[in-house]
């Protein structure tokens, strides 16, 4: 059995095409693969890593400008190499970073179609969304794992899932994803309150200290509703500000409230 371990790593600060990545790779602390040295004609060929029954042709690619690089698969500039030999006994694993779905143009994003070919599974990095079990794609002949960002980057619906990490573990032609959750992240709660509905408020919409009491009563609410997933004393005592969730009430106040 082979297990494989994955840590996206979401930006990449380069300085004349030398990034930090780069450093880490050198030092050995790292292994650092899918650099692309020409974005106009790529060239991704495989790691490939054998134990026993088990060999494994691992792709990567490093993130293109996602313009850049629809470009270039619409131009057919993108190649990928197979194993010599019996190419039917690899287990054919991707690594991409970039958008899945599209954020501003239908060029802004690299399709599931794109791929379409040999791939048992593509793990697909950027995307902050945690999708961390695997789902058969609807336009390639893979299955897709999006194992999302570790910590929260935004305050929006898609991040108040608790964050896990995965351990992929692979038989021959057979697979195994084995989540992870961790537990020294600051959880998420989100909700919306609309001063309007709250019937304790109907007579006295100028009066601010009764409308906080309301909004004070579920900023509690909230922060309770996560208690459960905050992270482990030993965490806490080494960084203390992850005692404290991220809570994010939107407040409609509209109907002459205060």
């Amino acid at each position: 059995m082979m297990i494989i371990n994955f840590f996206c790593i979401p930006f990449q600060f380069q300085e004349q095409g030398l990034s930090a990545l780069d450093v880490l790779s050198v030092t050995n602390l790292i292994n650092y693969f899918g650099k692309t040295e020409n974005v106009d004609d790529i060239h991704v060929k495989p790691i490939l890593i054998s134990k026993g029954v088990t060999h494994l042709a691992l792709y990567g690619l490093g993130h293109v400008r996602d313009e850049r690089l629809y470009r270039t698969f619409q131009q057919q500039k993108v190649k990928f190499y197979r194993p010599k030999g019996n190419e039917h006994q690899w287990f054919n694993l991707f690594v991409l970073h970039q958008n899945r779905h599209q954020h501003h143009s239908p060029k802004s994003q690299i399709t599931e179609g794109m791929l379409r070919g040999f791939f048992d599974i593509v793990v697909w990095g950027h995307e902050h969304e945690q999708i961390i079990q695997p789902q058969k794609s609807v336009a390639g002949g893979f299955e897709v794992m999006q194992p999302g960002s570790t910590v929260v980057c935004g305050l929006v619906p898609e991040e108040e899932k608790t964050k896990k990490c995965a351990i992929l573990e692979i038989y021959k032609d057979q697979y195994r994803c084995n989540p992870v959750e961790l537990r020294s992240v600051r959880p998420l709660a989100m909700d919306s309150l609309q001063l309007a509905q709250e019937p304790s408020l109907d007579y006295c919409k100028n009066n601010s200290k009764e409308i906080e009491k309301v909004i004070t009563q579920r900023v509690e609410e909230l922060i309770e509703r996560v208690a459960s997933r905050l992270p482990d004393p030993m965490f806490i005592k080494k960084f203390p500000s992850l005692k404290y969730p991220l809570i994010r009430l939107k407040v409609d106040y509209s109907g002459g409230y205060a």
